[in-house]
């Protein structure tokens, strides 16, 4: 809507990027009225936040439950414990989400990498869920390295 609003008024965008025009068009059109680029730019950082946040939860509730719930080490664990190993979890993978994201940020080839990725892991994955379905026999060790060794 932004870049169809310049398009149409005649007005350019010169030396802005597209991932840009959010922040050019509220210190160019909102910064008119007092508060309004203030509250556009901390609705957009709180809506960021909020889906970060979500995201890192409930990929440490994932590997908790899947991976370390399960096995014989987490037996001995109380529920304090537990929710701390969580946290943990949390503040891991919100590192790698930081850096992965720095490291993102100074690819130009980023957006054929996040095309390409899903692609790459479909393949494996549909293995593994074949496999699941047809071989009663299998493990999580043997589908794990047949995983990875599949990738």
């Amino acid at each position: 809507v932004i870049i169809n609003m310049y398009e149409n008024s005649g007005k350019t965008m010169e030396g802005v990027r597209l991932d840009q025009a959010v922040l050019f068009f509220s210190s160019e059109v909102l910064s008119k009225a007092p508060g309004l680029t203030g509250l556009l730019v901390s609705a957009v950082v709180a809506a960021s936040l909020s889906t970060i946040s979500s995201v890192t939860h409930s990929l440490a509730a994932s590997v908790w439950e899947d991976f370390i719930y399960q096995s014989r080490w987490a037996e001995t664990f109380s529920q304090s414990e537990g929710v701390l190993t969580i946290r943990v979890i949390t503040i891991i993978s919100s590192i790698i989400t930081l850096l992965l994201s720095y490291c993102y940020s100074h690819l130009d080839e980023a957006l054929h990498l996040a095309t390409v990725a899903p692609l790459v892991l479909s393949g494996p994955l549909l293995a593994v869920f074949m496999m699941a379905f047809f071989v009663p026999f299998a493990n999580n060790i043997g589908v794990t390295i047949g995983m990875v060794s599949g990738l």
